[in-house]
């Protein structure tokens, strides 16, 4: 028998503290702005370079705060950004590796459900009783443009589908 395990154990406990902390999250981010299209529209273009310029650039205003006196120049609050932006970077890459795991995971569960399916469909089929798969499996493509070799089955013995059929 195949093994098709690729589910994880997650308990109802478990989601449900999972989506309590998820909201926890979203909660407390509503200090963020939802950036608009608009807003993305106008944003700078920020490189690795920018951002050492302006490093730079908040030193030395701080060293010589008396010559921004008078002008619309607010240190405080440029110096408010650099301090959101590294505290923000270290959350966002968290967060990206754990999106980055539940994605991978999720394509992961999605190859054994679809081979778990396409082998069920298989014996379903030479049994003759797929009928109520059958209108669905032969919706599903498999002929890519371009195939240069045909698909084999999985016991390799020829063709699971032939390449010419329409």
């Amino acid at each position: 028998m195949k093994d098709y395990r690729a589910t994880f154990d997650i308990s109802d406990a478990d989601w449900k503290a999972i989506d309590k902390a998820l909201s926890l999250l979203e909660d407390k981010f509503t200090a963020l702005r939802d950036i608009t299209d608009e807003d993305r529209a106008w944003q700078i273009p920020f490189s690795t370079r920018a951002e050492a310029f302006c490093r730079k650039a908040v030193d030395v205003m701080v060293k010589d705060r008396d010559v921004l006196i008078d002008t619309d120049v607010d240190l405080d609050e440029i110096r408010g950004d650099l301090l959101s932006i590294d505290e923000l970077r270290p959350r966002i890459s968290r967060l990206e590796s754990l999106l980055e795991k539940c994605r991978d995971n999720e394509t992961w569960l999605k190859g054994f459900l679809f081979t778990g399916c396409i082998d069920g469909y298989v014996v379903f089929d030479l049994a003759g009783r797929a009928g109520p798969m059958k209108p669905l499996h032969d919706a599903m493509s498999f002929k890519k443009p371009g195939l240069k070799m045909p698909l084999v089955d999985r016991s390799g013995k020829g063709p699971a589908i032939d390449p010419d059929a329409e």
